[in-house]
């Protein structure tokens, strides 16, 4: 969304300045929402941290951690595609 509200400098950079930054649809989330967010971004990096502590002969717990991972990913895709009004519908199309 940014690359194209903002626009380019020298090399390709994208301009950061607050009228850029004003066009950025960011939505408001209830308190409830903001926890639930913050609760699944903590069990990922969970999630991860103990996926990088694992032996490489622990196949089975990485598959299940991987597992973990993938879930929780969609859980969070979900909340902020409900945030922004998208349904599950626009979330197929968008593929």
């Amino acid at each position: 969304m940014f690359s194209h509200v903002s626009s380019t400098i020298r090399g390709g950079y994208l301009r950061w300045t607050a009228q850029y930054m004003e066009k950025m649809p960011i939505p408001t989330a209830s308190e409830t929402d903001r926890a639930r967010l913050i609760a699944l971004v903590q069990k990922q990096l969970a999630y991860h941290h103990e996926l990088a502590g694992l032996d490489i002969t622990a196949s089975d717990k990485r598959f299940e951690l991987n597992e973990h991972i993938s879930q929780t990913d969609a859980q969070i895709n979900a909340l902020v595609a409900g945030l922004y009004g998208v349904d599950e519908a626009d979330v197929a199309l968008l593929g």
